[in-house]
């Protein structure tokens, strides 16, 4: 849908994207955009792209030499310019360093870390990060402990999708309570002592935080359907659940389990 609505598409060879980033970052380095490096930076970094000359990095990527001219002429020429790249880039082999290259771009601009440009944000002490399989680890062998009451599953499918030897469905017996928001039945569902099923992808709001890429990006995703079984999103579960707690929900929550 970015694509449809720009101005300009130009379709890379896959896996090639941060070798057409460095392509455009030589030709600023050419132009005399340089953004916060002094004389000796800005010469260091002509030297470590000399290999990335529009004809080389034409070959490579798929794209024509004119219009890699084209797009770097035009990067260097508006303000403010900003790149970014997303998951496809992100999750290939060489992601992190083909996000490095795109973020060049954005340092060559002057644009990084500054209004009209990408922040990338430092996480403060304390604040929520994504779950590592090595939390969902520790919580099977929490639950096989005793150490947990209840659980919540919502979007995973633990006992299907991890091998058996994890002993997940194991787990979730010690479990006193196991409810899961599965919006179609499945292994762990199964093992659940109450099931209240979720809106499915397509009817229902959200919201989409990128796993890889600057920070302070958040999509919103609307439904594009009707519900059409009696189910009801996670989040109004989790609200109504609270306001039922009331007084009680501090107490509750500072309970282990």
């Amino acid at each position: 849908m970015t694509a449809a609505a720009a101005d300009r598409w130009i379709p890379v060879r896959p896996g090639t994207e941060g070798i057409l980033a460095l392509g455009m970052a030589r030709l600023l380095l050419d132009r005399g955009v340089t953004g916060p490096l002094d004389a000796a930076g800005a010469a260091q970094w002509r030297e470590a792209l000399e290999e990335y000359d529009p004809a080389s990095v034409a070959a490579r990527t798929g794209v024509s030499a004119a219009e890699i001219a084209d797009a770097a002429r035009e990067f260097a020429e508006i303000r403010p310019a900003v790149a970014a790249a997303g998951l496809s880039v992100a999750m290939q082999t060489n992601g992190p360093q083909a996000l490095a290259a795109v973020e060049l771009l954005n340092v060559l601009a002057g644009t990084a870390g500054r209004a009209g440009g990408l922040f990338h944000a430092v996480p403060e002490e304390g604040a929520a990060r994504s779950g590592r399989f090595s939390d969902l680890v520790e919580t099977i062998r929490a639950l096989r402990a005793g150490a947990l009451d209840a659980v919540l599953v919502y979007g995973a499918d633990p006992v299907h999708e991890l091998p058996r030897s994890y002993g997940a469905a194991q787990a979730l017996e010690r479990a006193s309570l196991v409810v899961s928001f599965a919006p179609i039945p499945d292994d762990t569902s199964l093992w659940a002592d109450w099931v209240l099923p979720d809106h499915t992808s397509l009817e229902a709001w959200g919201d989409v935080v990128p796993a890889a890429g600057p920070a302070g990006i958040l999509g919103v995703v609307q439904p594009v359907v009707q519900p059409l079984h009696d189910t009801r999103p996670f989040g109004e579960v989790l609200v109504a659940l609270g306001r039922g707690l009331g007084d009680d929900a501090a107490r509750i929550l500072g309970r282990k389990g």
